[in-house]
């Protein structure tokens, strides 16, 4: 379970990336690419504090499952970050 929430996080992380990127370089994508991207990482926060809620109630390793969980949170945050960031421009 833990290798599957890992993998979602690397794609998702990578097309949130892309979008960003992309948001940046094209004017013409801009309001389209914005809206999608808040959807995507909307969508990314939900996903990750269900799996993370999920993996806490089926493992016993507690020092690993709060090592890991620390990581997952901290980029919750970082993201949410971003998504303020977002928010804040203009279409």
């Amino acid at each position: 379970m833990l290798d599957s929430c890992y993998l979602d996080l690397e794609k998702r992380e990578r097309e949130t990336d892309t979008l960003a990127k992309e948001l940046m370089y094209e004017e013409s994508m801009r309001g389209k690419n914005l809206f999608y991207l808040k959807d995507l990482i909307d969508d990314f926060i939900t996903d990750l504090e269900y799996k993370l809620d999920d993996w806490e109630f089926s493992t016993s390793l507690k020092t690993y499952k709060e090592d890991v969980g620390f990581e997952i949170w901290d980029l919750i945050a970082k993201v949410k970050q971003t998504q303020r960031a977002l928010e804040a421009i203009k279409v």
